[in-house]
């Protein structure tokens, strides 16, 4: 899920058809991207960090893959 960027949608009370609207995607298919169910593209991510004007880091969160990432290296 990314957790930023419900967050900073929800604080700019953006809704989730004004985002889908942004990125020319259907309201369902933002809100599964949103719940982690299906990832951005990057087109979509470059919308949305122009549209947000934060860096990637602030709007995606990258615990997640960090996090497989270190466990990855455990097994290696």
């Amino acid at each position: 899920m990314n957790i930023n960027l419900k967050t900073l949608r929800l604080a700019g009370k953006i809704s989730i058809k004004d985002m889908a609207k942004l990125l020319n995607i259907s309201p369902i298919t933002y809100s599964r991207k949103e719940n982690g169910k299906y990832p951005f593209t990057q087109y979509e991510i470059n919308k949305i960090i122009d549209f947000f004007e934060k860096p990637y880091e602030k709007i995606f969160n990258t615990q997640r893959h960090e996090t497989k990432q270190e466990d990855i290296n455990k097994l290696a």
